[in-house]
């Protein structure tokens, strides 16, 4: 295989890793390798084999197969799944959860850390989220200092309303 071989093999890969979120994009590819390889001898006297577009071809669509079943998925039931179109209403939602990690202060002084969740409420009472089986994944929470004070990894945050949530906290304030 010459140099130019090489060259129209890694190009067609790299194509084939930009075109995997196209849908049909992959197989464009393998259209276009077997496309070049009849007729590209007409234009570029010098070009490679006809085996080296079909190669191509087929390089392109496994890297494009390769990227899409490389590329991670959200479960049914993952936490990401909650989060509504830029254009939606806002909602908001009480999150039950395992803390994950020792909240960190930031530069705005406020706390950070990452929660496990165990459970997912609506505040306003509307049931978006009805699944057999409890949200799952986690999220990076950003809170004010003071509600994140006393907390250590491991523990299980649980508030059954806002209420309790705002007592906590006034409890924290005070003493």
């Amino acid at each position: 295989m010459t140099a130019t071989g090489a060259v129209v093999l890694s190009l067609a890969y790299i194509l084939g890793l930009l075109v995997a979120k196209l849908p049909w994009g992959g197989y464009g590819l393998l259209v276009l390798g077997v496309g070049l390889s009849f007729g590209i001898k007409r234009v570029w006297r010098s070009a490679p084999k006809l085996w080296v577009w079909l190669l191509a071809g087929l390089l392109g669509l496994f890297a494009s197969l390769y990227c899409q079943f490389r590329t991670p998925q959200p479960a049914i039931t993952d936490i990401s799944r909650l989060i509504p179109t830029a254009n939606a209403p806002k909602q908001e939602w009480v999150v039950i959860g395992d803390l994950d990690s020792v909240p960190r202060l930031t530069r705005s002084q406020k706390a950070q850390f990452w929660l496990e969740v165990r459970q997912v409420n609506s505040v306003s009472g509307e049931v978006q989220y009805v699944e057999e089986k409890a949200p799952t994944g986690k999220l990076y929470v950003t809170v004010p200092l003071l509600q994140a004070t006393g907390l250590h990894p491991g523990q299980l945050e649980f508030w059954k309303t806002v209420e309790q949530f705002e007592k906590r906290l006034n409890n924290l304030k005070n003493g």
